[in-house]
């Protein structure tokens, strides 16, 4: 498909697509636009948490919230989400960064909670009602079988672009399973490489109840994941 760019000016006239195959087309350059703005977002989000993290470097103690009202606009949460996102991916290929999203990078930084997102047929029970709030978004995630059968009380399991996180109940937070990314090889079918990820939550589902029991038998302390 050959995509149309669409003009600055176009964009502030009233829109009246002229057939459907410009209005595809249309909608395709939008969507490629909202990728691209996305990854150099989180580019310059990365960035300025580097220099946001030199310049607390630089301070004496307690001096950097009074710089921050003086020369940051945004907010102090803003400012630490930020240097968050820089401290998770300083040691990390720039490579791989381009290929995160926002979400990705903060629910990764821990800034925020990895919540339930389109499940397959055979992980959704068909009548429990779509979340609304964060607190319903636990209990749903957690009333969703494994992906394994396993019977997990603590922890939940979810591939989200090609990192598996463990999900705890206890705290509401995600963290990688192993720190490994899994970019999705040229040519692989889609439906070949959602199995290979299920495998591999499978995999850790199975690791955590072994985990779970021994914790609850009293042979290893809580808190082992």
């Amino acid at each position: 498909m050959d995509l149309v760019p669409i003009t600055e000016t176009a964009l502030t006239m009233p829109y009246t697509g002229t057939s459907l195959e410009t209005v595809t087309k249309e909608i395709s350059w939008l969507l490629g636009k909202l990728e691209d703005n996305s990854k150099l977002t989180l580019k310059l989000i990365f960035e300025t948490g580097k220099r946001l993290a030199a310049a607390k470097e630089m301070l004496d103690h307690g001096q950097f919230l009074p710089w921050l009202q003086q020369n940051f606009t945004l907010s102090e949460r803003t400012a630490q989400r930020y240097i968050k996102v820089y401290e998770t991916y300083k040691d990390m290929p720039l490579e791989l960064i381009e290929t995160k999203t926002i979400k990705d990078a903060y629910i990764e930084a821990g800034i925020k909670k990895l919540l339930p997102v389109e499940a397959t047929e055979s992980a959704t029970t068909p009548d429990l009602p779509r979340p609304v709030s964060e607190k319903d978004q636990l209990v749903w995630l957690f009333r969703q079988p494994t992906r394994s059968g396993a019977s997990l009380k603590k922890h939940r399991v979810q591939a989200v672009n090609g990192q598996v996180y463990i999900y705890r109940k206890d705290t509401g937070m995600a963290a990688p399973a192993l720190d490994l990314y899994l970019p999705k090889p040229a040519g692989l079918p889609e439906q070949a490489w959602q199995k290979a990820l299920d495998t591999y939550v499978i995999a850790t589902e199975l690791y955590l109840e072994t985990i779970e029991d021994f914790e609850a038998r009293g042979i290893i302390a809580g808190e082992a994941v």
